[in-house]
């Protein structure tokens, strides 16, 4: 990623709004993280949902942030780092293919959509490296989870993984 001439320092104006919320509003710290970890835990994607064979990665997230957390396409752009009139095509067209709204089946799995911001990954290689790398689950249970061959799952992680290492 290309550093650009004047980047500020982002943890210094995050700390300095958080002193400015704490001063003017006197709202806690503890306060602030619990709305926080409620905003991340809302928008969170259960692994469930991405087990259906009709739709990409791409476009299960996408409808499912748009139709069942009702987010409009410019915020599941800005979540999911990608163009808002792409997230509206991509919804349209998921929509034509799953007509039915995502029933998520109880997970212990959810994913963050900012998983998907990774533009040098496809969507469904962010999701695969994310659950072989960081949940440390098998490339069985993987495929058990997103309805798909192990070996898929095999070939897509191997690619991420190589990708991810250039």
């Amino acid at each position: 990623m290309k550093k650009r001439p004047f980047e500020p320092d982002k943890e210094a104006i995050i700390g300095e709004f958080l002193a400015y919320l704490e001063e003017k509003w006197q709202v806690s710290g503890e306060e602030i993280q619990q709305i926080l970890e409620k905003k991340t835990i809302g928008s969170q994607i259960p692994i469930s949902v991405f087990s259906t064979d009709a739709l990409t990665a791409l476009e299960t997230a996408c409808k499912y942030l748009h139709e069942n957390l009702q987010l409009t396409f410019s915020q599941a752009a800005r979540l999911l780092n990608r163009d808002p009139r792409l997230i509206a095509t991509t919804c349209h067209r998921a929509h034509h293919k799953f007509p039915k709204r995502f029933v998520p089946k109880p997970s212990s799995f959810s994913i963050t959509p900012s998983l998907f911001k990774n533009r040098t990954l496809s969507p469904l290689e962010n999701l695969v490296f994310y659950l072989k790398e960081n949940r440390q689950l098998t490339f069985h249970t993987i495929a058990l989870l997103l309805h798909r061959d192990d070996s898929t799952i095999w070939t897509v992680y191997q690619r991420a993984k190589k990708k991810h290492e250039a």
